[in-house]
């Protein structure tokens, strides 16, 4: 398995204009030959992106079809910089369940998170329930990864030891090595550099070699895998909508008598399993059946539900 790591410096208007288009990015960057995961991050200073494919074919591909989509699709693109780019093999992968193994560790994370929703009752608004992830770079010698290769399996159980764990990948690049921990929320992202340095400090003797890390910290947008799941932000939601409003209806909504029809004042329908909703001017909304009929869109948004990506 490979890995392609783009950081771009971006203003935030670049932001805002990607977000409502961003399941259209996914269905893109899924058509990648050998296609495996794709996160898309929003930075302090900018965005970064992490595509994992099964050999280096497809991430030489990602980067062109990542190119093309932003060519094509974003009119503040053009204040984009060229890319900084880190391309790795990953050496290993785990999650917080011990699944070693991209499919594995997606389909386990995404069940222990909801689990955990469910467990806790979380009453953040869905909006707040997000994903993070901290990339570090590090230049180091081959001695230094020849040390380390043999050590893997207690890195990652010293890993998936971190509060939130979603996921984590280490990558050998061409100057030294990358990792790339995913967290529930940006503490469990802090954490996780402390966890990294310590491990480091106990584990590798020929560390002296080993450059200090470059960071990156951001909270992810948008992320998807090669079965079409628009990844774990958006279960989250999902997953939080159907345990919240299991047993009342949210503020301004009537809860759905499962016809195709909402009531008279109560226009928007509103689907707790997508977490998305359709106005009447959806393409899709005379063949809608709701779950709840909203007064308006404002108050489906209000509620943690989003419109269709159209």
């Amino acid at each position: 398995m490979h890995a392609v790591i783009r950081r771009y410096i971006a203003g935030q208007n670049v932001v805002d204009e990607a977000r409502p288009k961003l399941e259209q990015l996914a269905r893109t960057m899924r058509e990648t030959p050998g296609f495996g995961a794709y996160y898309l991050l929003r930075t302090p200073d900018g965005l970064a992106t992490i595509t994992v494919t099964e050999d280096e074919h497809g991430t030489s591909e990602s980067m062109g079809r990542a190119a093309q989509w932003v060519r094509e699709n974003l009119q503040t693109g053009a204040s984009l910089g060229a890319p900084e780019v880190t391309v790795g093999e990953i050496l290993m992968n785990t999650d917080r369940a011990g699944a070693v193994g991209l499919r594995a560790v997606l389909r386990e994370a995404l069940s222990d998170l909801a689990q955990a929703i469910s467990e806790r009752h979380d009453t953040r608004p869905p909006e707040e329930i997000l994903t993070h992830a901290v990339i570090r770079k590090y230049r180091a010698s081959q001695d230094v990864i020849d040390e380390a290769q043999p050590k893997l399996e207690q890195l990652a159980r010293t890993m998936r030891e971190t509060p939130g764990l979603v996921a984590y990948y280490l990558l050998r690049t061409r100057d030294g090595l990358a990792s790339i921990t995913v967290t529930e929320d940006e503490s469990g992202a802090s954490e996780s550099m402390g966890r990294a340095a310590d491990w480091v400090r106990q584990n590798l003797q020929r560390r002296a070699s080993l450059s200090e890390p470059e960071v990156t910290v951001g909270e992810i947008l948008m992320n998807t895998d090669r079965e079409g799941a628009v990844g774990l932000r958006a279960a989250l939601l999902e997953q939080a909508l159907s345990e919240r409003y299991a047993t009342h209806p949210p503020a301004s909504a009537l809860r759905a008598d499962g016809s195709i029809d909402c009531r008279v004042g109560y226009p928007v329908k509103g689907n707790s399993d997508s977490g998305l909703y359709h106005t009447p001017e959806s393409p899709v909304y005379g063949q809608t059946i709701p779950e709840f009929c909203f007064t308006s869109a404002s108050a489906a948004e209000a509620a943690g539900f989003r419109a269709p990506a159209y």
